[in-house]
């Protein structure tokens, strides 16, 4: 079955019934028929050349048609419409899989899982990826992380069969996935490939819940007796350097042990949290620990910002590559919008303010920036800009609180550590400025401002 996006709502033209081109094209999209599908979706895309929806059909319609230059160029502006939206980049990665080209694929869906990071769909893809390109243990880290998203999955839980099979050698393992994919998917297309390897293998049950692997993960340091509150600061400082490092199996033992030593820190369980949930991407550990930090800290603002839960997309069909390529994103059924979603609006106030800001029209971005942030207040890219734009028209406090908000979403957003860095600085706080800058450098060490910043501290702040 083909997969198509969901119809938003055109203009009416004058005067009549508004054209259905987009929903007949969506209908010959899913009865085979593409090429009078990227008729219909034409004329669509005629009538309302920014309709996000409408450009991601067409460029899915060219890809079935083999047009896949056209494809790549309208998935792409479709994927500049939507910013919200990971599907386009989807279909964008499955085209350069499709055409070996794997760095380019690799980019689409790590755009595609900062849209979406709880999708196990795009974890799984990123996995199909890794491992065209022969860098297995990264497959492997990426199917086991879709699995724990979610475990019920068939393309990740088949892939990691296949894996094991074909790359790490592993029978047992290859063995309890195929049984796993053919419990969880009895009419998948696979059945008959995994069915023939559990009965050469044999049926072999797993001696553990079907999960993400610990036996790598060093064990944790014994908890000691409670330490001083600038010890917490100090772990904190220590978990940001390994997340720096990408060495997130140390920050995660770090950041633990910072909140079992300091269950009254705050700042210890939510970055807890957000290493979960932003570069682990385990839903299900992040979702407690989100609920742990609302138990403990009712009155803390991070509070607020805790995301709502976003449920995992219903696995698509597969397609025929081996491993497969996790085929082409699900559709979800919506009714039309009637006006422009907060994605759009902000998406457009970003791009006018980033355009004022290159012409040096700062207090006009400034405004735009504002739009964006009113829009879709959780986006970090538009936080950080109206923070500096705040900076540079002398409003340092607004700035200043601005930063601390973006740092309470994402706590490792190093050009946030940077600017309010240089704030603190010049407001003569020093203890803030150094925490900050020496975060700076530890996350963003080869930046262009490192080498400064480094100087500044090895002076002691003179």
């Amino acid at each position: 079955m083909i997969a198509a996006f969901a119809a938003a709502a055109l203009a009416a033209g004058c005067g009549g019934e508004p054209p259905r081109h987009l929903e007949r094209g969506i209908e010959r999209l899913r009865d085979g028929a593409f090429e009078e599908a990227a008729t219909l979706l034409e004329l669509a895309a005629d009538h309302d050349p920014e309709d996000a929806s409408v450009l991601c059909n067409l460029g899915l319609a060219y890809w079935k048609l083999g047009q896949t230059e056209r494809a790549v160029a309208v998935l792409k502006n479709a994927a500049g419409l939507a910013v919200g939206d990971e599907r386009p980049l989807e279909f964008l990665g499955q085209i350069y899989i499709a055409r070996k080209q794997l760095e380019e694929a690799r980019r689409a869906f790590e755009r595609a899982a900062e849209r979406a990071p709880l999708s196990a769909r795009v974890v799984t893809s990123q996995a199909v990826v890794a491992y065209h390109a022969g860098r297995n243990q990264r497959a492997r880290d990426l199917l086991e992380q879709a699995v724990e998203l979610n475990p019920d999955y068939a393309p990740a839980v088949y892939n990691m069969g296949v894996l094991h099979r074909d790359r790490l050698g592993n029978e047992r393992i290859a063995s309890v996935c195929f049984t796993r994919y053919l419990q969880i998917a009895p009419d998948g297309p696979r059945r008959a490939t995994a069915n023939a390897y559990v009965e050469k293998v044999g049926v072999v049950r797993p001696r553990v819940r079907f999960q993400p692997r610990r036996s790598d993960t060093p064990a944790q340091p014994d908890a000691e007796a409670p330490a001083p509150a600038d010890e917490a600061q100090a772990l904190l400082d220590q978990g940001a350097a390994a997340i720096a490092r990408e060495d997130l199996e140390t920050a995660l033992i770090v950041l633990k042990q910072a909140v079992r030593r300091h269950p009254d820190s705050a700042d210890a369980l939510w970055m807890l949290a957000r290493l979960y949930d932003r570069r682990l991407r385990y839903a299900e550990s992040a979702a407690e620990t989100y609920a742990a930090f609302q138990d403990r800290f009712p009155e803390d603002p991070r509070v607020a910002r805790i995301p709502a839960p976003s449920p995992v997309a219903a696995p698509p069909p597969d397609s025929d590559a081996q491993p497969p390529a996790n085929a082409e994103p699900a559709a979800d059924a919506a009714p039309p919008p009637t006006a422009p979603s907060d994605s759009e609006i902000a998406a457009r106030a970003f791009d006018e303010g980033l355009a004022l800001h290159r012409e040096g029209k700062t207090a006009a971005a400034r405004a735009a920036f504002q739009k964006a942030l009113t829009a879709r207040p959780d986006m970090i890219k538009v936080r950080y800009m109206f923070a500096l734009s705040c900076r540079e028209t002398g409003d340092d406090e607004t700035a200043r609180q601005h930063l601390r908000e973006l740092l309470d979403l994402d706590p490792f957003f190093a050009k946030a550590h940077l600017l309010i860095g240089l704030i603190y600085r010049d407001l003569d706080d020093e203890r803030q400025a150094r925490h900050h800058l020496q975060l700076y450098v530890g996350l963003a060490p080869r930046s262009p401002s490192a080498p400064r910043i480094r100087e500044w501290l090895e002076r002691g702040g003179q």
